[in-house]
């Protein structure tokens, strides 16, 4: 699943220019490809220089196709919303925290159930409400909100364990 969902990002940030209109069928018709589209721009926007941003991007990136800006931030843990739980003690981490949304992803060595269950406990808790919860045989997807904000995690098998993708819009955030 993980090698389709990368092959799908391949797929989608290298032939974006090439695909043009039909990607919004694509990513219709194939919802994995939306996680992984989001979640690689997510990523990818930590590393871009002040220059590609002025541009919309280096010569031959998709930034420059579709026009946008790429998304600025910082791998910075403490930067996130402070109502916003990770699980303790990963085996891996990365942030992109911008002004107003925020990404992480955690690599957990506990089963995607457990895992799932503790965001559960930790955003109840935090105030969230949940707007809607997905499973399959082997993720789990939960969408939640407070306020004007809201935030998705999502929780796969990995090879290890679990790989935990949450994005939240930040507090200070006006959509």
């Amino acid at each position: 699943m993980v090698l389709v969902v990368v092959a799908l990002a391949l797929v989608a940030t290298v032939g974006r220019p090439l695909l043009g209109d039909r990607l919004a069928t694509l990513r219709r018709d194939y919802p994995a490809l939306n996680y992984a589209v989001a979640a690689l721009e997510m990523f990818r926007g930590s590393g871009s220089s002040e220059e590609e941003d002025e541009e919309g991007g280096a010569a031959g990136d998709s930034a420059r196709s579709r026009g946008a800006k790429r998304i600025a931030g910082v791998n910075d843990k403490s930067k996130l919303p402070p109502d916003v739980p990770l699980y303790p003690k990963p085996i891996s981490e990365m942030f992109n925290v911008g002004a107003g949304d925020a990404g992480a992803f955690q690599r957990v060595a506990r089963p995607r159930r457990d895992v799932t269950e503790y965001f559960r406990r930790e955003m109840k808790a935090r105030g969230w409400t949940s707007v809607r919860e997905l499973s399959s045989p082997t993720s789990d997807v939960a969408v939640w909100k407070k306020g004007n904000r809201s935030c998705r995690i999502e929780v796969d098998d990995g090879e290890q364990g679990s790989e935990v993708w949450l994005r939240t819009t930040a507090a200070t955030s006006r959509r």
